[in-house]
């Protein structure tokens, strides 16, 4: 289990988010304590069509901790993507 989580995220170590071209939002939960909310900043900060979105309750896995909540910010975001 840790070779695989270790092939996982070694691709990461070289991803440079400023080439990046596409529309990006980012939609994170300010109680993740997997992946720290300092994560998001830094990754928007790094690409140049980011947005980013904290959301109070979620935790790194929204679609348990805040199902509700989650489908409204996607529906949104398809909302936003059709217009």
């Amino acid at each position: 289990m840790k070779q695989t989580l270790v092939n996982m995220l070694e691709p990461d170590k070289n991803l440079d988010l400023s080439k990046v071209e596409t529309n990006t939002f980012i939609l994170w939960g300010k109680k993740d304590t997997t992946t720290p909310p300092r994560q998001a900043t830094m990754m928007y900060e790094k690409m140049p069509n980011a947005e980013l979105k904290f959301y109070a309750n979620w935790t790194h896995a929204p679609y348990i901790s805040s199902p509700n909540e989650l489908a409204r910010a996607l529906t949104i975001l398809i909302k936003r993507l059709k217009a």
